[in-house]
């Protein structure tokens, strides 16, 4: 696996939905444009996330906001994963394919 420690947030958009924002994130490590089927990048993130609209907002505040909803959200989605399968008697610890 490639090392994704070199990705970052190549595009941000933000659109009006009344009193929210819907923004859209692209998260890479290879460079814009990217392609649907690219396959240079190891990790490829496309977010579009509701926010609460502020009155002219610095783009670094929906980013922020979109970025802390998602992390929120992705938190969550892993402890019920780690939680539903520690229930099931699952052994989490990975291991490598093959060998």
């Amino acid at each position: 696996m490639k090392d994704i420690k070199f990705a970052k947030l190549l595009q941000t958009s933000l659109t009006e939905d009344g009193a929210d924002d819907i923004v859209r994130l692209e998260i890479s490590d290879a460079p814009l444009p990217i392609q649907e089927d690219a396959i240079d990048a190891a990790i490829r993130i496309e977010i579009y996330v509701r926010v609460a609209g502020r009155q002219l907002p610095l783009v670094a505040h929906v980013q922020l906001d979109a970025l802390d909803a998602t992390i929120n959200t992705l938190k969550r989605i892993r402890d019920e994963i780690y939680s539903a399968a520690a229930k099931d008697g699952q052994d989490m610890r990975p291991r490598p394919r093959g060998g």
